[in-house]
């Protein structure tokens, strides 16, 4: 069996930590390397004219110790980010002809602070950090912090750059937005806006990547999800992914929105498919489709039908674990008409008595769009009983199949079936 733990098979970003790590470690040991040096040379600070005759206090060799270590470890970080020998070891002469300056600043006030310590932690941290740390390919750096350490893993498998080349593919969108950003803007002082905005898109962004999708960046009050990206699966997969990550997104806002002294937040949560274009570009790894565009849009409607998440046709028609009702066919602001339906819960997550009056629902839906109000009212008076919370989005339906017989459409079968076919 193969070891998970190799160099090989472990995730690009935490072989990246453990060098990290291992960088930290090597700059401590050469900070307390240097001191050691610095001791067993009998260095002191004669070399510095113009002392002071009393030393006003002198750095405990504790003080001296966490000092060096310290450097050194910040080296290693500083040389983690650099690229290049040649700059690296530029940024280690720089600091170590500060720490010398320094000493002589420092012992002319009568603070006595060797600087070989410190250089040796500057020396090892360099070298560690640039030795040490396994160089971070361009991809991995386009997808850190949109996908998640798992998904990053499966990408590295399936060839990293090699999976990113440009595409077309179908994929599912989760797209979810806050819907009373302007009240909110009114309300509160601008910092605090902002700090609203980052804290929604952290929590939306961190429970689609757990969930599999690939973030991708939006405009402020947007947090958006892509199933299907950058590993090619199956549509109906994608979409039965896309349907759960937005049930487990709209609890944890729920949760996030209960917070104690938290403003009042409304989101709403649209799920669309289509054909994505996507690859990686001179600027990062880039998205486009009318369904960015599409889910977007239906996360809005949450203004007009008071509840919170949507799916186009598409992701009705390919999802296996869904369930959901028809609501109407409408337009967008562009392309082709959508029917739109509200997404209820994931397969088994309704009630025996919810799924009735579900089902009651849909029949009444397919009864009015077919000219039958009076048979419509009668079903959606069943998709009533039990009702212990408002459904505003049954009480507009009612209205409208109320109005239709008043305009005369209530003719209609009266034998139809009560268990209509999900249509």
């Amino acid at each position: 069996m193969t070891n998970e733990t190799s160099e090989t098979t472990t995730p690009p970003e935490r072989r990246e930590r453990r060098g990290r790590v291992r960088g930290w470690l090597a700059g401590l040991v050469g900070g307390v390397a240097g001191l050691v040096v610095e001791r067993w040379m009998g260095m002191g600070m004669e070399w510095v004219p113009e002392r002071p005759v009393v030393t006003e206090w002198v750095v405990s060799e504790a003080g001296r110790l966490a000092v060096a270590g310290g450097i050194g470890m910040l080296a290693g970080v500083v040389a983690m980010k650099i690229g290049g020998w040649g700059q690296r070891l530029g940024a280690g002469v720089a600091a170590a002809v500060l720490a010398v300056t320094q000493s002589v600043v420092l012992a002319r006030y009568g603070i006595e602070w060797g600087p070989v310590g410190v250089v040796g932690g500057l020396v090892a941290g360099v070298v560690a950090g640039g030795w040490l740390v396994p160089p971070v390919a361009e991809w991995v750096k386009w997808l850190r912090g949109r996908v998640s350490g798992v998904v990053m893993s499966r990408v590295e498998a399936a060839g990293g750059e090699l999976v990113l080349v440009p595409d077309a593919r179908e994929a599912v969108v989760v797209t979810c937005r806050l819907v009373n950003e302007t009240a909110l803007r009114g309300r509160l002082a601008a910092g605090e806006f902002l700090k609203l905005n980052a804290e929604f898109a952290a929590v939306g962004s961190k429970v689609l990547r757990e969930c599999g999708a690939l973030t991708d960046e939006a405009e402020p009050g947007v947090v958006r999800g892509i199933f299907g990206l950058p590993l090619e699966m199956p549509v109906g997969e994608a979409a039965d992914a896309a349907v759960m990550a937005a049930v487990a997104l709209d609890d944890v806002l729920r949760e996030f929105a209960e917070r104690p002294g938290a403003e009042p937040v409304e989101w709403g949560i649209g799920l669309a498919c289509g054909t994505l274009t996507a690859g990686l570009g001179a600027t990062g790894y880039s998205v486009a489709g009318d369904a960015m565009e599409r889910s977007k849009w239906l996360a809005q409607l949450r203004g007009e039908y008071q509840v919170r998440m949507f799916t186009d046709d598409v992701v009705h028609r390919v999802a296996e674990r869904s369930e959901d009702r028809p609501l109407e066919v409408l337009h967008p602001p562009e392309g082709a008409a959508v029917e739109v339906y509200q997404l209820l819960a994931q397969m088994g997550g309704l009630s025996g008595e919810a799924q009735v009056r579900r089902d009651a629902f849909r029949d009444a839906v397919v009864l009015m769009r077919a000219g039958h109000a009076e048979d419509a009212l009668r079903r959606f008076g069943d998709a009533r009983e039990g009702l212990v919370v408002p459904d505003p989005v049954l009480e507009r339906f009612v209205s409208q199949a109320a109005m239709e017989l008043e305009r005369g459409g209530g003719a209609g079968r009266r034998n139809l079936s009560r268990n209509a076919a999900r249509p």
